[in-house]
């Protein structure tokens, strides 16, 4: 598994320079496995969030699991709908709980 870093603090920044980022990821890795500390992430808009289904749906076999740190309500609703249609476990932590989601991911 292969280690990186990427900071947004927007859904604009997302769809701009993670979505991107992500799918060379992809490319060059069998499934992602990654961690979101969303502690200070914006409201995302129907854009945005429009446009990252499509991208899960494209890359629907590109991930293996993703923690989420600190999602807001409107983000755990989001999984809640969402998660049927993708193959990978997705797992919520408290602001705080990092090193739990990592630990998790490592399993």
């Amino acid at each position: 598994m292969s280690r990186s870093k990427r900071s947004v603090k927007s859904p604009q920044e997302t769809t701009d320079t993670l979505i991107p980022y992500l799918e060379e990821a992809i490319k060059n890795e069998e499934a992602l496995t990654i961690l979101c500390n969303m502690t200070n992430f914006d409201v995302m808009g129907i854009k945005a969030a429009w446009r990252d289904f499509r991208f899960g749906m494209r890359h629907i076999r590109g991930f293996h699991r993703c923690a989420l740190v600190g999602a807001s309500k409107w983000v755990e609703w989001c999984v809640k709908i969402t998660v049927p249609f993708f193959k990978l476990e997705v797992r919520l932590f408290q602001t705080g709980q990092e090193k739990e989601a990592r630990n998790w991911l490592t399993d």
